[in-house]
């Protein structure tokens, strides 16, 4: 599937600016698609724009681009009822749940085919929240009494699951979690967080739950714990099943509905009930509410970090798409220490379209004291690799440091660190590799491990780990003969990465994750609509800055320096395709290179 967002092309200019006079989220409202459709839950979608339901009594799906284009499909209408929840699929389309006379989840190409399925489904009910699961296939909540859990594969095969859900339970939003499995409110009473298993094992949770709390929607953080809305709060529960509540800041009565994940490291909501208002939570539970520039009555609804690096929302009452712009995000940093007392910090930041800076705070205390130079950014929608360098450095003892990145929308730190510490975890050639999430879920399956965990920052893997950046981007920091290092971040998909001892350097990327479904897509040539649906494929997106890279797929080998590439099993062969810079392209059964430059793509096809 392709990125949602074109990837970083330009180091940053150094220079000492000032900071911005005033850190605060903007507002912008977009003239919605037809009046009183009613948009209700918003994704961003594999094509870089954005769409939307609408829960109008004809529901329409709708698209809007980040400079607020918006255009209808009204292949969808059904007379009736409207749409609900949606969700991107790695199949490159949109899902999405619509409640009719006849219940149905929809399957819509970016060019708006729809296609919709209801068999399986039980009459009844209202089919609410839906996402795509880490196992591939799309999961629902269906709600009712009692509710379901429903599971969608790619072909639109539903198996629905109730054992293990009480009575009046009210299955309502529903996420992919960082554990493997899925996870969903359920607003009924008493209210309860549940978790279901891939193979459809359901377990609840209720402990740490207010009285009539009615959680709403749910997403996963960044801090690796599920973060949900409910009456009056926000509700946070870990993977073992820990309830937090968190009101302070809340204010009483404004219904916080649709939350999500947003690059800046915390988590934003809206609030429904009249006037509106937008809420941001950071992961220590702080609580910010904002509404200058959002019409009064709007009822905000749904939200869903956009291609542009800011968080996108439904107007459900004002029948518009509004957007809010968001402090930047920033890794933790990584550090090298030199022998002249100095040390270079090098950390991945997200301007999220706006103008950033990039500092470093350090010293031998906690206050830190001191600052290095500031690196100005310029306004991208992409992920920048930015350096510092940091004097000063007394002999022995710790010497703390944060990054800190900042722009008109706020401020945003990563975590404190030591250098000690980063220089104990420097990457060793051909035994390990450091590595962090830029942003989204990571997870990673070190050698010898049968499951796979959450990545945090900083932390060392040993050649030969699997990493999963099907939800998010990471980066990776390997060594390279005579001390230096080399980065490279990679997102989309599945791999495990490999490097020797004897290799010079050179990183080896394997794809991995479900293999190319080309059987199935075969046998389903004789089915009508599941004829031109989009097989399951391996796919790969990474950029590098002139380091040693190849990338591995069935029926090639892409050898990189400087590139912006993607590597994609299809049932046809092993695609690559390039952004910026150049691929070698070793194609195995023709045993030939080709280089392949920006813009250009190569089919290494499969052999017979």
């Amino acid at each position: 599937m392709r990125p949602l967002v074109a990837t970083a092309v330009a180091l940053c200019s150094l220079a000492v600016l000032a900071s911005p006079a005033v850190a605060d989220p903007t507002i912008t409202e977009f003239p919605g698609p037809t009046p009183g459709s009613r948009p209700h839950d918003i994704v961003t979608g594999p094509d870089g724009a954005l769409w939307f339901t609408e829960d109008s009594v004809i529901g329409r799906l709708g698209r809007i681009t980040t400079s607020g284009e918006v255009t209808e499909f009204t292949s969808v209408m059904t007379l009736g009822g409207g749409l609900s929840g949606i969700a991107a699929g790695r199949d490159g389309n949109v899902w999405f749940t619509q409640n009719a006379l006849l219940h149905n989840v929809g399957r819509a190409t970016t060019l708006g085919a729809v296609t919709k399925f209801s068999s399986g489904l039980t009459p009844g009910g209202s089919l609410r929240g839906i996402t795509e699961g880490p196992d591939g296939n799309l999961w629902a909540a269906w709600s009712a009494n009692p509710g379901r859990i429903v599971r969608i594969s790619p072909a639109g095969a539903i198996t629905e699951f109730t054992a293990g859900l009480q009575n009046n339970n009210a299955p309502t939003g529903i996420t992919a979690g960082p554990d493997g499995n899925v996870w969903f409110t359920e607003k009924g009473t008493p209210a309860k967080i549940g978790r279901i298993t891939p193979a459809g094992a359901i377990t609840e949770f209720r402990v740490g739950l207010t009285t009539g709390s009615a959680p709403e929607d749910i997403v996963t953080g960044p801090d690796g714990n599920l973060w949900f809305t409910q009456a009056d709060g926000i509700g946070r529960i870990t993977p073992a099943g820990v309830i937090t509540e968190f009101t302070a800041g809340v204010t009483p009565g404004s219904r916080p509905s649709g939350i999500a994940a947003g690059s800046d490291g915390n988590l934003w909501f809206t609030q429904a009930t009249s006037p509106g208002r937008i809420g941001r939570i950071t992961t220590a539970g702080i609580v910010s509410e904002f509404s200058a520039g959002l019409t009064p009555g709007a009822s905000p609804l749904g939200i869903a970090a956009g291609p542009d690096g800011n968080m996108w929302f439904t107007e459900r009452d004002a029948d518009r798409i509004g957007r809010i712009t968001i402090g930047p995000g920033v890794t933790a940093g990584t550090a090298v220490i030199a022998g002249d007392g100095t040390a270079t910090v090098t950390a991945t930041v997200r301007p999220n379209s706006q103008a950033t800076t990039f500092s470093v705070e350090h010293g031998p205390t906690a206050s830190y004291g001191l600052t290095s130079e500031t690196v100005a950014i310029a306004a991208s929608a992409a992920p920048q690799t930015v350096s510092v360098t940091l004097s000063g450095l007394a002999a022995g003892g710790a010497h703390r440091f944060r990054t800190v990145a900042e722009n008109a929308s706020g401020v945003t730190y990563g975590p404190a660190r030591t250098l000690d510490a980063a220089a104990g975890a420097r990457p060793a050639a051909g035994r390990t590799v450091t590595a962090e999430p830029v942003s989204g879920v990571i997870r990673v399956r070190r050698p010898g491990a049968t499951g796979f965990t959450f990545l945090r920052a900083g932390a060392t893997l040993p050649s030969g780990s699997v990493i999963d950046s099907t939800r998010g981007r990471i980066a990776v920091v390997s060594a390279l003969p005579g001390g230096g290092t080399q980065s490279a971040t990679f997102w989309g998909g599945v791999f495990q990465l490999r490097q020797n001892i004897s290799s010079k350097g050179m990183v080896d990327i394997h794809l991995r994750g479900p293999a190319p479904s080309c059987a199935t897509v075969r046998r389903a040539a004789s089915h009508g609509e599941n004829a031109v649906r989009r097989p399951v494929r391996r796919t790969l997106w990474g950029k590098d800055s002139k380091g040693r890279y190849r990338t591995h797929g069935r029926n090639s080998v892409a050898t990189v320096r400087g590139t912006v590439w993607m590597t994609r099993e299809t049932c046809a062969g092993t695609l690559t395709r390039v952004t910026e810079g150049a691929v070698a392209v070793r194609d195995v059964a023709r045993k030939k290179t080709v280089l392949v430059r920006t813009g250009g793509v190569y089919l290494a096809r499969a052999r017979r």
